[in-house]
């Protein structure tokens, strides 16, 4: 790398010309173009209904499919139709599943985690 202040010869990784001791502009690292392929992507679609969901669901939360195993046949449902209302929550956008206790949004219709009907 060259000083822009005295222009002589220095190491790139450094923070300081050790010629004329004049701090060193560090450029922002340029944001990626595209995903790199090694690392997976934040969210999934559901491959029912389309609507995108954090990666680690195992249960969509709009419609109750199952994101981890086999697609139910045309006309079954995914999750049972049969559901108690969830309990009351002191946060008004949050709740907890009553199958499994995990914390779910009160407009989901689907727990994402279990696939319990919320609804």
């Amino acid at each position: 790398m060259i000083c822009p202040n005295c222009e002589k010869q220095t190491d790139e990784y450094i923070d300081k010309c050790p010629h004329c001791g004049c701090n060193f502009p560090h450029p922002s690292p340029e944001p990626e173009a595209r995903p790199r392929k090694d690392r997976p992507a934040p969210t999934v679609r559901c491959p029912h209904c389309g609507k995108e969901l954090r990666r680690q669901a195992a249960f969509c939360k709009w419609c109750g499919t199952s994101l981890s195993a086999p697609q139910p046949e045309a006309g079954r449902s995914a999750a049972p139709d049969t559901a108690p209302a969830p309990q009351a929550a002191p946060d008004p956008t949050s709740a907890d599943c009553p199958r499994c206790g995990k914390p779910v949004n009160v407009q989901a219709a689907f727990c994402k985690w279990c696939g319990r009907k919320l609804r």
